[in-house]
């Protein structure tokens, strides 16, 4: 009786401060009053009438009294979840993590992360226990996350069930930022790669959405003779959705391949989506070839990526169709953008990261070749000034006034500075009816 008259005070003191006197006690205005009647009976005068610990707690925990919520049950039930069996395991992990934001913080870390390794390593709690644990993981610093949580995960990535790796991978962002590059190459990547192989399509489904996260941290080995060769063989997979995910998922990574992969690898792996069968399949080949239209050459988008894309603009699906035409009013913009300003940086003008300055002679001749009847037209109309001729009679001609050596030299010159004027004007009728290109393209697509 002495020791529930103490657990009387204590509860008095968590609640109103240190305990002045036993009278005051009688003062329960801050107590909550669905734990007032018990207070009472456990600091009342009569020794006799005060309950015992455990009619104390099961009193408590009646529907609507002080210690019937969700915390004390949770707690309750973790403390015999070595005796559960899975199906109970499973309810209680999904209860607890709905429930750890209303949890104290520090309780959490010290009191139910510690509970959850333990149930992982030991009591074979399965992956129902992943949510919970990766979320509490949070609250530790790197190097405690490092020495408890990766290990676990490491762990995971080496079971043979499927739903365990399903899962783990579902939740692969609440831990890949704490995973090393070394980890993922040599402990996680060999194993999670199996998944590209997995008969189930939801495993493989998995496996690529994964490689989001995982890519940054491999290197450009395991990127070239590995990851890419999977992405090739799903590319042509029985699930229309795992072909179109692996489009996406090529061009979200881009950014992470070398420049020499890039030029080898994109514009095949888009372009073999434009030939899908499955309308998002082709849709999807589109936006990738958009998303990265910053890793191509003008020369490769003009001869690579546009005349395929010609061919979509005619597609039975409508969604394919109009996503055609935006690509081609960004690519045709770039183009136009290039044109215009021929000393600016491809880089700038939607190309690679390479100046115009090698780039521009072609993206010349390409002029040349399409506008030559145009240019034989401006000449018959007299719009383009005619070249001068210069021959044999115009240097007699200049040779009359003198007959010295002197006349011969004057001659040369004069012969010389109207090539030049000539293919000044050459150059200058090429500037201006480059951008015709991009006009005429442009109107013939929204023609269409």
């Amino acid at each position: 009786s002495w020791d529930i008259w103490g657990l009387g005070c204590l509860i008095w003191e968590v609640f109103n401060g240190t305990l002045p006197q036993p009278s005051s006690l009688k003062i329960v205005d801050k107590i909550p009053k669905s734990l007032v009647p018990h207070y009472c009976e456990l600091v009342s005068a009569n020794p006799r009438s005060r309950p015992d610990p455990l009619k104390f707690l099961n009193d408590c925990q009646v529907n609507g009294h002080f210690l019937d919520n969700q915390f004390v049950k949770i707690n309750l039930e973790l403390e015999e979840l070595q005796f559960m069996d899975q199906d109970k395991r499973t309810s209680l992990f999904n209860a607890l993590n709905k429930e750890l934001d209303s949890f104290p913080q520090k309780f959490c870390q010290y009191r139910i992360l510690p509970m959850l390794v333990n149930a992982f390593e030991f009591g074979g709690a399965g992956s129902s226990v992943l949510s919970p644990l990766f979320r509490l993981g949070k609250l530790l610093d790197d190097s405690d996350y490092q020495a408890r949580i990766v290990p676990c995960v490491v762990k995971l990535f080496s079971s043979t069930d499927r739903a365990t790796r399903i899962n783990l991978l579902q939740q692969l962002k609440e831990f890949a930022e704490h995973l090393t590059c070394s980890t993922v190459e040599r402990d996680i990547f060999p194993n999670v790669s199996t998944g590209f192989l997995d008969t189930v399509p939801a495993m493989r489904e998995a496996t690529v959405k994964s490689m989001l996260l995982l890519v940054p941290k491999l290197s450009e080995k395991a990127i070239n003779n590995q990851l890419l060769k999977h992405f090739a063989r799903l590319q042509m997979d029985e699930q229309p959705g795992i072909r179109t995910n692996t489009t996406l998922c090529i061009a979200k990574i881009a950014q992470h391949f070398s420049d020499t992969t890039r030029q080898k690898v994109l514009i095949p792996a888009f372009t073999r989506a434009l030939r899908d069968p499955f309308g998002p399949a082709r849709v999807a080949g589109i936006t990738a070839i958009m998303t990265t239209r910053d890793f191509y050459k003008p020369s490769d988008v003009v001869t690579r990526l546009l005349p395929p894309l010609c061919t979509l603009t005619l597609d039975p699906s409508k969604d394919v169709r109009d996503q055609t035409f935006q690509a081609f009013q960004l690519f045709l913009g770039k183009l136009r953008g290039l044109s215009e300003n021929p000393q600016t940086t491809v880089d700038e003008a939607g190309g690679s990261q390479r100046g115009v300055v090698g780039t521009a002679s072609s993206w010349a001749g390409w002029a040349f070749g399409s506008l030559t009847s145009r240019l034989s037209k401006g000449r018959e109309s007299g719009d383009v000034s005619t070249p001068v001729q210069v021959t044999s009679n115009t240097v007699k001609r200049a040779g009359n006034h003198q007959v010295s050596d002197t006349s011969t030299q004057d001659s040369e010159q004069v012969v010389s500075s109207k090539v030049d004027q000539d293919k000044q004007s050459q150059e200058l009728r090429v500037d201006e009816v480059r951008p015709w290109i991009c006009s005429d393209i442009y109107l013939f697509t929204v023609h269409l």
